[in-house]
């Protein structure tokens, strides 16, 4: 799991960007990826760890949130942003969100390109929680 402690909304809207990149405090967790055969681990920083935003490779979420923070069924996009809106959606409702060490090996290498999809996504998660 992996997620950040602070968000700056911008483009492009990743949530690994948008809590301040690699040089910062604010990223927590690890994912796993698969390259080929072979694993890879990202290493984001220290957890576990409250967090605001989460990369929805894994969540689990409390019967009593979900209950009354939904995922919201208008984002365009299929693969991206339903992740990153829900534990916002979450943290603003008062929920605590959280990194923790549970290992997944995420069967993908990651975003590799800016797609239609992924754009139509970005464009609707600003304009929601755009202030």
């Amino acid at each position: 799991m992996s997620g950040t402690t602070e968000v700056k909304l911008q483009q492009p809207a990743l949530w690994h960007l948008m809590g301040g990149g690699f040089n910062g405090n604010n990223l927590h967790g690890a994912v796993a990826h698969l390259h080929g055969n072979k694993k890879a681990m990202t290493s984001f920083g220290p957890y576990p760890h409250r967090a605001v935003l989460l990369d929805g490779v894994f969540l689990a979420i409390k019967r009593e949130v979900f209950k009354k923070v939904r995922f919201d069924e208008d984002c365009p996009s299929k693969w991206h942003f339903y992740d990153i809106d829900y534990t916002l959606a979450s943290h603003k409702a008062g929920f605590k969100n959280g990194v923790s060490d549970i290992y997944v090996t995420h069967a993908s290498p990651g975003l590799t390109e800016f797609t239609d999809e992924f754009k139509q996504g970005e464009k609707w998660f600003l304009n929601k929680w755009k202030t």
